[in-house]
């Protein structure tokens, strides 16, 4: 065990043998990509970055494509704020988005797209298609009708997307939008600060983190 650095976002491979996560470590401002075997067993570290913490962007988060040969990120290696993507193997990393940024916080939809936030004045959640070699095809997609969206998840059939809300009373709210009506519910409880939620394979329920004094994992309906 590593007790140099503090370890976030954990994602599970496709196959679920390995865990992609990103780490800071204790004393320097900066974060990278690792992954272990899910199983246990030494960490692998796949970039090296100086990715500062900086300006709330916190940790970044991670994700692994569909196909699980790739893990997806935030850098700010090409200058400004932007997703790039680095063999699960190791290897050189490829930038997927350009532009000002910051585009943090990806995860991978189920049909080849990922999705990520935004962050300038608000926090957004965009999607933008990928196509061979995960090069964007066309222009991302504002998907939220919300000014404070975060910790997006694409249910398994891709028609839904759930997400969290940081209003200015820090109460976290989970919501599920119909991504082409863009009809919204609200499915958390009022009295915790929830944040994080992953549809179930089935798209019937939501897990995710929830604090009401301590943190932990809760289960709620989809809000179908």
């Amino acid at each position: 065990m590593r007790t140099s650095q503090a370890d976030w976002y954990p994602r599970f491979s496709p196959d679920g043998r390995t865990i992609a996560f990103v780490a800071t470590p204790l004393h320097q401002p900066e974060v990278n990509v690792w992954t272990i075997p899910a199983a246990g067993g030494t960490a692998r570290k796949l970039t090296d970055e100086k990715n500062p913490l900086a300006h709330g962007l916190g940790t970044n988060g991670c994700d692994f494509s569909p196909d699980g040969r790739s893990v997806y990120y935030s850098s700010m290696r090409g200058g400004s704020w932007n997703l790039w993507a680095v063999p699960a193997t190791g290897g050189v990393p490829r930038r997927m988005t350009t532009g000002a940024g910051p585009d943090v916080y990806p995860r991978s939809g189920p049909d080849g797209s990922v999705l990520f936030e935004v962050y300038k004045e608000r926090w957004q959640i965009w999607g933008v298609a990928l196509g061979p070699e995960l090069v964007p095809q066309g222009a991302p997609r504002l998907l939220t009708v919300d000014g404070q969206a975060w910790g997006p998840a694409l249910s398994t059939d891709g028609k839904k997307l759930a997400y969290c809300t940081y209003p200015h009373e820090e109460r976290r709210h989970v919501w599920v939008q119909d991504l082409e009506s863009r009809e919204r519910i609200r499915v958390s409880s009022a009295g915790r600060r929830n944040a994080n939620p992953t549809f179930s394979p089935d798209g019937k329920t939501l897990a995710t983190a929830g604090n009401d004094g301590t943190s932990r994992l809760w289960s709620i309906p989809d809000g179908r």
